[in-house]
């Protein structure tokens, strides 16, 4: 019988904490698509005041750092937040577009892995270095 306790009791924390770990994730998505939103509104204030500063010739490069700078604090913070996430459910956090991917495979969105595979297996098959000429996965000239 207290086996099957313990046993009850071992499922019910491990329940828990995938609760608190979910729980987690949705909370910090929540807050990805509240950043997401300012960011959005202060694109649009830029463009906004750039629209201004064209029209008008009115110097308000102040204005416009401030917003700049104001969007690239709140990339950084969606960064974090996705990295954390992808901490959380024990991913990676893709180099190239920020996406989450499996340890060690190539990224889903972007195929950033598999770019660096074929430039490697270039390099070894032919020993030529990789020049203009190579192609990304959507088949655009880089």
């Amino acid at each position: 019988m207290a086996d099957v306790v313990s046993k009850i009791k071992g499922k019910a924390k491990k329940a828990v904490g995938s609760a608190k770990k979910y729980a987690g994730v949705a909370k910090l998505k929540l807050s990805i698509k509240m950043e997401e939103a300012s960011l959005e509104e202060s694109f649009e204030n830029l463009g906004r005041a750039y629209y201004v500063h064209m029209k008008s010739g009115e110097d308000n490069s102040v204005k416009l750092v401030e917003l700049i700078m104001e969007i690239d604090a709140s990339v950084g913070k969606i960064r974090e937040m996705k990295a954390k996430i992808a901490d959380i459910e024990g991913k990676d956090v893709c180099e190239h577009c920020d996406s989450a991917k499996d340890h060690g495979s190539p990224c889903e969105k972007c195929g950033e892995k598999i770019v660096a595979e074929r430039a490697e297996e270039k390099t070894d098959n032919n020993d030529e270095e990789i020049g203009d000429d190579t192609k990304d996965l959507t088949g655009d000239e880089e």
